[in-house]
């Protein structure tokens, strides 16, 4: 299976992952992936463009996640869905992001997960309330762990991470025996 974890916002953070379902997940699973049958494609963040209106950032967002889904033959896509939102612009854009990815995912016969921020934080640093810079340390040092070169990351590259990890322990403890 393939895996597209996101991070919603002007800046998004994505990472993709390849995952075999048929094997469970032994004690310390997240410092040995490759012996739990999870590969790290890659991951990044991409900044969306300042644009005249927020229809032309949902068509740029379109066109950037069209692009992965098709590339990579991408079977299931998670996303950090925001619990609180403070300004009006940053929740037109998130929600409006989630349809996006709602429409692909019914267009291509995709899988949506979306995954709270508090339960995802939880998940990677063992608290719901960890800083941003709590996940991407987190984050780092489980790809250090995993041979993973990566010299600095953002927040929102983190966020997909963590959240994507997340979601292949769910996913496979749905497939256990």
């Amino acid at each position: 299976m393939r895996l597209l974890s996101l991070d919603l916002g002007h800046n998004v953070g994505y990472a993709i992952w390849r995952v075999g379902l048929d094997k469970p997940l032994l004690p310390g699973w997240l410092y040995n992936l490759e012996e739990n049958w999870i590969q790290y494609v890659e991951s990044g963040t991409w900044t969306m463009k300042k644009r005249d209106s927020l229809g032309d950032e949902y068509c740029e967002f379109y066109e950037q996640i069209h692009e992965i889904v098709n590339e990579n033959d991408i079977d299931m896509v998670t996303y950090e869905c925001i619990e609180f939102i403070k300004y009006v612009y940053a929740a037109q854009v998130q929600f409006g992001f989630e349809a996006i990815v709602s429409l692909l995912a019914s267009r291509y016969g995709i899988g949506v997960v979306p995954q709270g921020v508090t339960k995802i934080k939880k998940f990677i640093c063992g608290d719901g309330r960890a800083s941003k810079q709590m996940v991407v340390d987190r984050a780092l040092e489980i790809l250090y762990e995993n041979t993973i070169v990566k010299i600095s990351i953002t927040d929102n590259e983190a966020d997909a991470i963590a959240c994507g990890l997340l979601t292949i322990q769910e996913l496979k403890a749905e497939h256990e025996p």
